[in-house]
C-alpha cells in the first residue's frame, strides 16, 4: 500500500493519463496531496489527493470497491456546489490506487489550513472565531440536509466524519475577507467501506483527537457527531489547546476521555483575552457526551453562536439578579398603603363631623328645632350621653311646662310630606290629633310616662329604650 503511493509520488507518468504531479503538499492518515497540472486544460494547476487504501483482490472485488469509491467521489463532487466546500472536479483509480482531483486553493499567505493558523496566531479572537464558525456551520448544514440518488442508493444527509483543523482551509478573499473551505467530504466513509470489504485492518478511520464518543464506539452517526468534532475545533481556536488530555496518545486513551472525562472549562485557563460566557456555554454544549444534549443541527448551532457573540460580555455577567420585579414591588406597596390611608381619613372625618353636635353645649329644644319622631336614630346617637339612671319616681330633670302644640307662624310646613314616614309638623293637623287620642288610650295606669309626647320623652328616662 505504502509502496504504491511512493511509486506514484516519483512523478513518473501521468495520473489517470491526464494529471502530472508537480509538488508534494501535505499528507495524513487518509492520503497524500500533490500540486499537479491538468495536461488537458493547458496545464491548469489542480490538487490531486491519492488515498492510502489501494483496491486489491480478484476482479469482482476490485470492481465492487471501485463502484463504492466512485459513488463517494460523486457525492463529494455534488456537494462541492456549495461555496464553502472544496470543488471536486474529477476522480478515478490509477494502478488500483483511488485518487481525487480538486481545486487548488493556493499557498500561504493567500491560503492556509486552520491547523497552521492556530499554530501561528493562537489563541484567536472570539469575534473572528465566530465569523469562521458560521461559515463552517453553513457548509456542514448543507451537507447534512443534502438528498440525492447515486445508482441504487438513496442519500439523505452526508456526515463528514473527520472535521479537524487540517481539513478546514482559510482563504484571504480581497472582497469577502477570510473565507472557509472544507475538505475531504466522504473520504473517511469511502476508506472505511473499502477497508471493511477487503477485510484489511486499518484501525480507526478518522482523527481520534476530534472524534465523537459514538464514532469511537462504532455506532451509526448523524449530524451531531460533526457538531461534537466542530466543538473541539472551536475550543482549540479560542484557547490554542484541546479541552481533553488523555494519559496516552492512543486510541484507548482518546476513547476514555471522549466518553468519560468532562472537558476543561474556559475559566480554568489563563487566557490573554476572556471568552464571552455565552460563547463558552455554546461550545461546551457541543461537547456533551450524550448527543441528545448537543445542538440538534448546524443551523441551531449557528444561531446560538450569533446570539452569544452579539451579546456584550458585561450584559451576560450582570443578568442574574437585577430584574424588574425589585423595582415594581415597592411601587405596588406604596399605592396600596396610600389607598387605605385615604379611606381611613374619610371615615375619621365623617365620624368627627357626626360627633361635633354632641360635643357642643346643649341647647333647650324648642318646637321649631324639634327633630322628626324617629326613635331608633335618636336612641343610638344619644345613648353615650345619657346620665346614670335614678330610682323610679325621682325626676332629675326640672319640670318643663308642656309646650303648646301651636307654633309661630314663621315655621314653614313641609308642602309634600312623605306618607310612608309621617313627621310631626308645627301646626295641629289631623295626624297630630289622632296621635293625642292614641296617647290618652295607652295611659292605663296613674303616673304612666307620656312617651308619645316629644318633650316628655326627652325628659323621662323610661321612654328611652321603649319602642312605641
Amino acid at each position: 500500500m505504502h509502496n504504491s503511493v511512493t511509486q506514484i509520488s516519483t512523478f513518473d507518468g501521468l495520473i489517470g493519463e491526464r494529471y502530472r504531479l508537480v509538488q508534494f503538499i501535505n499528507g495524513g492518515g487518509m492520503g497524500r496531496v500533490y500540486r499537479a497540472e491538468d495536461t488537458r486544460l493547458a496545464n491548469k494547476i489542480v490538487a490531486v489527493k491519492i488515498l492510502i487504501q489501494s483496491l486489491a483482490g480478484n476482479e469482482g472485488t476490485v470492481q465492487q470497491l471501485r463502484q463504492r469509491f466512485e459513488e463517494e467521489a460523486q457525492l463529494s463532487a455534488v456537494l462541492s456546489g456549495h461555496p464553502r466546500i472544496i470543488q471536486v472536479t474529477d476522480y478515478g483509480v490509477d494502478k488500483n490506487q483511488p485518487y481525487l482531483v480538486m481545486e487548488y486553493l493556493g499557498h500561504p499567505p493567500q491560503s492556509q489550513s486552520l491547523h497552521d493558523l492556530i499554530r501561528q496566531e493562537q489563541p484567536l479572537e472570539a469575534q473572528r472565531v465566530v465569523r469562521l464558525a458560521i461559515q463552517i456551520c453553513d457548509a456542514l448544514h448543507y451537507a447534512h440536509s443534502f438528498q440525492t440518488t447515486l445508482g441504487t442508493r438513496e442519500i439523505t444527509g452526508v456526515v463528514h466524519r473527520d472535521i479537524k483543523p487540517s481539513n478546514i482551509f482559510i482563504l484571504q478573499d480581497p472582497t469577502l475577507g477570510e473565507t472557509v473551505k472544507i475538505l475531504d467530504f466522504g473520504i473517511a466513509k469511502a476508506i472505511s467501506d473499502v477497508s471493511l470489504a477487503l477485510g484489511t485492518n486499518l484501525g480507526f478511520v478518522g482523527s481520534t483527537e476530534y472524534a465523537s464518543p459514538e464514532q469511537l464506539r462504532g455506532e451509526v452517526l448523524d449530524a451531531r457527531s460533526d457538531i461534537y468534532s466542530l466543538g473541539m475545533v472551536l475550543y482549540q481556536m479560542l484557547t490554542g489547546q484541546l479541552p481533553l488530555k488523555p494519559e496516552t496518545q492512543s486510541f484507548p486513551g482518546w476513547y476514555q476521555v471522549h466518553n468519560f472525562k468532562a472537558p476543561q472549562s474556559f475559566q480554568e485557563l489563563n487566557l490573554p483575552q476572556p471568552v464571552p460566557p455565552g460563547l463558552a456555554q455554546v461550545i461546551l454544549s457541543c461537547l456533551a457526551k450524550d448527543r441528545e444534549q448537543r445542538p440538534s443541527s448546524m443551523q441551531v448551532l449557528r444561531e446560538r453562536l450569533e446570539t452569544a457573540i452579539n451579546t456584550p460580555i458585561q450584559a451576560l455577567a450582570n443578568v442574574p439578579r437585577q430584574t424588574a420585579t425589585t423595582k415594581i414591588l415597592p411601587v405596588i406597596r406604596k399605592k396600596s398603603t396610600g389607598g387605605w390611608i385615604l379611606v381611613a381619613t374619610v371615615i375619621l372625618a365623617v365620624l368627627a363631623g357626626l360627633s361635633v353636635p354632641f360635643l357642643l353645649p346643649s341647647k333647650k329644644v324648642t318646637p321649631s328645632m324639634e327633630p322628626k319622631s324617629d326613635p331608633a336614630p335618636t336612641t343610638t346617637v344619644t345613648a353615650p350621653l345619657v346620665p346614670k339612671p335614678q330610682p323610679e319616681g325621682v325626676n332629675p330633670v326640672p319640670a318643663v311646662p308642656k309646650p303648646s302644640i301651636s307654633t309661630p307662624s314663621t315655621t314653614k310646613v313641609d308642602p309634600d310630606p312623605v306618607p310612608a314616614a309621617p313627621t310631626s309638623t308645627p301646626t295641629k293637623t289631623r295626624q297630630s290629633k289622632a296621635q293625642e287620642r292614641k296617647t290618652q288610650r295607652k295611659q292605663t295606669s296613674r303616673g304612666a310616662a307620656d312617651c308619645y309626647n316629644s318633650a316628655a320623652k326627652a325628659r323621662d328616662y323610661r321612654c328611652r329604650n321603649r319602642k312605641n
